[in-house]
């Protein structure tokens, strides 16, 4: 789906509500599949490095702009 590029999430949610409700999405999911990993011994399927490194900055920015 691309949630994990800031390009795409802007392309496909223009809203910034929903844009936002889609990094809060994406990060819920990634914070679960982290936590079902650790928990279970197994290696992590979505890596660091797959990461926009941009979307941290999104992130910070929606928050503070009023929605």
């Amino acid at each position: 789906m691309g949630l994990h590029r800031r390009q795409m999430i802007e392309k496909r949610f223009p809203a910034p509500e929903t844009r936002l409700l889609a990094v809060r999405a994406f990060w819920s999911v990634y914070m679960f599949e982290r936590r079902v990993s650790l928990g279970l011994g197994i290696p992590f399927y979505l890596h660091d490095s797959y990461l926009d490194p941009l979307l941290f900055e999104m992130v910070s920015s929606l928050l503070s702009s009023p929605v």
